[in-house]
């Protein structure tokens, strides 16, 4: 653990990206009392955002904590990846295992570590090792934590399920048993969606739950799709599965028919398909998706170490050191990796603490769509410039403003894309059109105290190509109301940000109501 946890460490230097950013503003959000859906929009499922509310919670907002959360999330992950594949190959192959895990890890960057993907893999990996050491409890316990598992894992994304490929060969040899503790597992399954729906029943919820995460996904997979034909789409998307992944694949498949623990190394190899098969459905190849099959894929390159070093040293009858000689190569085979994973840029910042500090120009940018730098330094504006009961809006995919600014959007709407995106040629649906309603009445009501515009954002689900400036012409009466209200004051970076006309706004004491104060 040690070894994974230098491995891990470059991590801690990262900043957040959108996606972190906008799941731990909502996890602020939500320990403020405003719940996913009612209180902040967001289309995915509510895992990430209440697991990001106890990290807040425990932990504090700093970025710097939320990096040292993930890495002890990620020696939890590589503690179960060496169980596993010390038990299906050797201590050798499990060290192998746990060092290709770690450092590709690290070396996704900023952007792919802290995904959802990484926080959720822990609960499927649990119950596989409770599985592979079901011999130490009752099968009905072992069949209850799977479930359970998978569960917990489906909150964060419904894709996981593909993960129970692992199972498949338990059909196989059904019995009453097997199918009591197929029941209890299902049951087991059933109890975080159960407790989600039944909290949102409560809540008054079920209606913004469904419109978000089920009724606006069928608008983003049309989006995704395009207009092509359904086979020219998948096929398109099974060009660009990664070559490390198909190598895998292929390369295993000897070893499914020789070695120790054999049944259990095929498992854990359904398991690598079942995390290629959720990679494909999504069909947008982001690194993150990777990394269920990351975990598996490294146990399956340790076993398979494993069996060929025992394979190859059985050949010297005479040699008494083969147990010895196998780690000695393994250790030798992660030392001999390191210069290639690890950026020297990384390691000097985790070794100067710079990271602590406010961020340089440049220092984690993506294309046009994001620069970390320039959302802190919007974020220092609006904060210095508003008190804390202030409300703000960025019109762009830019949830990091409000994080580190520490001010809370005046719609739910927080995001751009809910009230923009369509599929190809296509029209908004009646839903957006009623969410666009309800956000004009948020910035009636609510009036942000600044509005922040980005310009030269290209992402990828913006209709027609359109910049977010350029889109404030798809919304005319946003657009008008930003005419109307406010004047342009500076830019940050990419951000045009506008201030009320003639003076700031006003609440009254129950922020419900704004007037006007000239200056």
């Amino acid at each position: 653990m040690v070894m994974a946890a230098v491995l891990l460490s470059p991590t801690l230097t990262y900043r957040l990206g959108v996606d972190q950013a906008s799941f731990a503003y909502i996890g602020d959000q939500l320990l403020a009392g405003r719940w996913p859906y009612l209180g902040t929009w967001e289309s995915d499922y509510p895992g990430m955002m209440f697991l990001q509310a106890a990290e807040i919670l425990l932990f504090g907002k700093s970025i710097a904590m939320f990096r040292l959360f993930d890495l002890l999330f990620q020696l939890a992950n590589v503690y179960l990846i060496y169980r596993i594949a010390g038990r299906l190959g050797g201590a050798a192959g499990a060290l192998l295992a746990v060092a290709v895990s770690c450092l590709i890890y690290q070396g996704y960057g900023p952007w792919n570590t802290a995904q959802r993907e990484g926080f959720a893999m822990l609960f499927v990996l649990i119950g596989y090792w409770w599985y592979l050491t079901r011999e130490r409890r009752p099968a009905v316990r072992t069949a209850l934590v799977i479930g359970v598992g998978f569960g917990i894992a489906a909150m964060f994304k419904p894709t996981f399920l593909a993960l129970a490929g692992f199972y498949l060969p338990l059909g196989l040899r059904w019995s009453r048993e097997s199918l009591r503790n197929a029941v209890v597992a299902a049951a087991g399954f059933a109890v975080p969606v159960a407790v989600v729906i039944a909290l949102y029943a409560v809540l008054g919820g079920l209606r913004e739950l469904y419109e978000a995460t089920i009724a606006y996904q069928s608008i983003y997979a049309v989006q995704l799709r395009g207009d092509s034909p359904w086979w020219a789409f998948w096929w398109s998307k099974l060009r660009q599965m990664g070559a490390t992944t198909w190598l895998i694949t292929l390369a295993y498949v000897p070893y499914l028919f020789f070695g120790r623990a054999l049944r259990e190394r095929r498992m854990v190899y359904l398991g690598y398909l079942g995390a290629l098969l959720g990679i494909f459905v999504q069909g947008t190849f982001a690194g993150y998706h990777y990394l269920p099959g990351l975990a598996l894929g490294a146990i399956l390159i340790g076993t398979a170490f494993s069996i060929t070093a025992r394979a190859l040293l059985d050949r010297l009858p005479s040699f008494r050191h083969r147990r010895g000689t196998e780690m000695a190569v393994a250790i030798l085979l992660v030392v001999a990796a390191i210069p290639f994973y690890v950026r020297a840029d990384r390691v000097q910042r985790l070794v100067s603490l710079s990271f602590l500090g406010p961020p340089v120009p440049g220092e984690f940018r993506v294309g046009t769509v994001f620069d970390f730098t320039e959302d802190y330094e919007l974020a220092a504006f609006l904060r210095a410039r508003t008190a804390p009961d202030d409300r703000i809006q960025v019109w762009a995919y830019a949830p990091l403003v409000y994080y580190l600014a520490e001010r809370r959007a005046a719609s739910r709407f927080y995001m751009t894309h809910p009230l923009v995106l369509r599929p190809p040629g296509g029209e908004l649906s009646s839903m957006q059109h009623e969410w666009r309603r309800e956000f004009l009445r948020d910035m009636r009501r609510n009036r942000p105290a600044f509005v922040a515009v980005a310009q030269h954002d290209d992402w990828w689900w913006s209709p027609r190509g359109l910049t977010s400036e350029q889109l404030l012409g798809d919304f005319p009466e946003w657009r008008s109301f930003i005419e109307d209200h406010y004047e342009l004051e500076l830019a940050v970076g990419r951000f045009l940000v506008y201030a009320p006309t003639g003076g700031a706004w006003n609440r009254d004491r129950d922020g419900d109501s704004a007037v006007q104060e000239s200056q």
